[in-house]
């Protein structure tokens, strides 16, 4: 029969834990001594002394007592109970998926590297749960399963019977030990018969002993007594299967085992994000660290969870502009508004004042050039297309021609500056003939024309005087007409 043995269990054998042979009772010294097997082929101290889970159930009376595999857990014994809280203020055991706690040990069947809230951790399998069949050894009366603490321990199994191949033997398991117990002196065997020490006596050639030769054992017939030879422990059977993880082997009892070879690594799987390795004899297949670089749909940097993707952080992704800044949503890459007024440029030289909104968009604001500012200069808008401050202002917008003689400015539509109006009452029928507006003096002082009316039969001479045209005999009557005195108005 082909059984499956732990590298650890044969090895112990190799190192004398026990000593099979085929007319003694096979005996396992790690069952004897209250030793655990791990998996990781080592032995283990018993499993009271294991490392405790995070239940808070393990009594002590100090915190050394408390102390676990976790590095990444505050390990304190409160009133007699030990307690793991997460060691959220360390930053080595921060974390964003379990690949990146790799200070701590690496997964196995009995405990499970996690990241809980940002910090990693491990979980253990229950104890009492037995592991794969590639950590077991078949029919040695024990069974290996976890402890709840995150290691291995070997416990009893009386239904694990084993077969030591002599047909004059019957075999059991008794506390954990195997015992084989002779067949009753007489009875009948394949060759002959049955003798006291359960051997089958009468052969004269191994093929009368019933039993099949395979590279793990020779049925032999020596002194008419039929027997079995068995390979060495360890030795490695001719057919392999590569890239298993396994190595099979003679387990010294007559049958082939496989055992852990992590020299023996699977195939690629043909994720750039996991990596091809063997643990504990079990093809594994972990998430490689986040930021690994990769080149695979697409991606550049692996998550950490076994995906290669675009980007794991905004600095990995390019593009943008000042409004809209590059950012990583979820592996990819895109780009998201600039905080609100950040600095930027639309492009337009007629805006003064540039800044993104908070949509991303640049908007401008402000005016570079003075505009109808009311001087004299009536092209000074702005003009896009030559990008400068040469267009005309709007027609009819308030301006100064400089002339004191003009009343009311404005920019007419050929960009010019016009005035229209008299800041002066000029011939206004009074007797002051010097109130024209006069521009070299900026005054109204300047005369008014000869002719112009100064009051009842008087007129300006175009000097500035004001003139009586009724001679000193002479009155004035309504329309300026003269008459001699003593004579009556028309």
């Amino acid at each position: 029969m082909t059984l499956h043995r732990p590298l650890s269990i044969l090895l112990c054998a190799l190192a004398g834990c026990f000593t099979p042979d085929p007319t003694d009772t096979p005996v396992d010294t790690d069952a004897a001594e209250g030793t655990a097997t791990s998996t990781s082929g080592t032995a283990t101290t018993p499993t009271s002394d294991a490392t405790s889970p995070d239940t808070g159930t393990a009594e002590c009376a100090n915190d050394d007592e408390c102390a676990d595999a976790d590095p990444c857990s505050i390990d304190a014994c409160a009133a007699g109970t030990c307690t793991h809280e997460p060691d959220v203020d360390n930053p080595a055991c921060a974390c964003s998926t379990p690949a990146d706690c790799v200070q701590l040990p690496e997964d196995d069947e009995c405990r499970t590297r996690t990241c809980d809230g940002g910090v990693c951790g491990l979980e253990f399998t229950a104890a009492g749960t037995p592991l794969g069949e590639t950590q077991q050894m078949a029919e040695d009366c024990k069974v290996v399963v976890c402890d709840g603490a995150g290691a291995a321990e070997t416990i009893d199994d009386d239904a694990d019977v084993p077969d030591d191949g002599l047909e004059c033997t019957s075999d059991a398991c008794e506390a954990g030990v195997p015992v084989s117990t002779p067949a009753k002196p007489g009875t009948p065997c394949a060759a002959g018969m049955c003798n006291a020490d359960g051997q089958c006596t009468g052969c004269t050639d191994p093929s009368e002993c019933g039993g099949e030769s395979t590279f793990c054992q020779m049925v032999t017939c020596v002194d008419s007594i039929c027997g079995i030879e068995l390979t060495p422990l360890g030795t490695a059977l001719p057919e392999q299967t590569d890239a298993d993880c396994q190595q099979v082997v003679c387990d010294g009892r007559g049958n082939a085992a496989s055992i852990p070879d992590d020299d023996d690594v699977p195939a690629d799987d043909g994720n750039d994000c996991t990596g091809d390795t063997c643990q504990a004899g079990a093809e594994v297949h972990p998430d490689l660290p986040t930021d690994t670089g990769c080149d695979q749909d697409g991606g550049l940097f692996c998550d950490g969870a076994g995906a290669c993707v675009e980007c794991t952080q905004n600095n990995q992704c390019g593009g943008g502009s000042a409004c809209l800044v590059p950012a990583c949503v979820d592996g990819g890459c895109t780009v998201v508004p600039a905080a609100a007024n950040t600095p930027c440029s639309d492009g337009m030289f007629c805006t003064a004042n540039d800044a993104c909104n908070a949509n991303g968009v640049c908007v401008g604001s402000g005016n570079p050039c003075p505009g109808a500012d009311g001087d004299g200069d009536c092209s000074e808008s702005c003009n896009e297309g030559s990008d400068n401050c040469t267009a005309n202002d709007a027609s009819g917008t308030a301006c100064t021609d400089n002339l004191f003689c003009t009343q009311t400015d404005t920019c007419n539509a050929s960009g010019t500056c016009v005035g229209s109006g008299n800041p002066c009452p000029g011939a206004d029928g009074d007797s002051d003939c010097s109130e024209m507006c006069n521009e070299t003096a900026d005054a109204c002082s300047g005369n008014d024309p000869a002719g112009a009316d100064c009051g009842a039969c008087r007129t300006c001479n175009g000097s500035g005087t004001c003139n009586n045209l009724c001679n000193a005999l002479a009155m004035c009557c309504p329309g300026d007409v003269c008459i001699s005195m003593g004579q009556s108005c028309p």
